[in-house]
């Protein structure tokens, strides 16, 4: 008989092997997450929201529009998130599993990058359609799911944000009112630009 631990490194890899390309199966499953997210980044930031106006965005434009205060509002959502080391910790699991013990990985530390910081440089590229209503960016680290490894973050501080992300911003903060970055493990917002 297998031990339990085997059986589980062995269960979550199956679950893995399909989560490798996509966290969603298809736009339906997208929006509803990101609905969940924000709803849940609404409360726990006090916003003025009226939920019942919460919608997903049409193509072209952001990921989230609702009632902010009584006013039409944008928010545009970006997973952070490391897609290689998501990589290298698949492989890393997938190789434990095959040989029943952990499996030392090879890493070369410059293929990754800082996710948050890349994240927004990607982000502050785009423009949105909005028919002049504002648009805010949330940046969301989450752990809804096994599939989002490593989720959490490593550092937390206005000290680190300001210094990954605030150099970026010093130049020029895109179409976007405001940028938050919020954690759905602890549900706090970790910072906000402006602050």
């Amino acid at each position: 008989m297998r031990p339990a631990s085997t059986s589980l490194l062995a269960h979550t890899a199956a679950t893995l092997r399909g989560a490798r390309n996509s966290h969603f199966v298809n736009d339906r499953e997208k929006q509803e997450h990101e609905r969940r997210v924000f709803a849940e980044f609404a409360a726990s930031a006090s916003l003025p929201v009226d939920e019942a106006s919460i919608r997903s965005g049409e193509r072209g434009k952001p990921d989230i529009f609702c009632k902010l205060a009584g006013m039409l509002t944008y928010f545009e959502l970006a997973r952070v998130s490391d897609s290689k080391m998501n990589k290298l910790r698949i492989r890393t699991l997938l190789a434990a599993v095959r040989r029943g013990a952990p499996v030392m990985q090879k890493v070369d530390a410059s293929e990754f990058g800082l996710p948050e910081r890349d994240v927004l440089r990607e982000k502050l590229k785009n423009n949105y359609e909005t028919d002049g209503a504002p648009v805010d960016l949330l940046l969301y680290y989450d752990v809804e799911d096994f599939k989002a490894l490593g989720a959490i973050p490593p550092i937390v501080g206005d000290e680190f944000f300001r210094d990954t992300m605030g150099r970026t911003l010093e130049s020029s903060h895109g179409p976007f009112q405001r940028i938050w970055v919020y954690e759905r493990y602890t549900k706090k917002v970790l910072w906000r630009f402006p602050e």
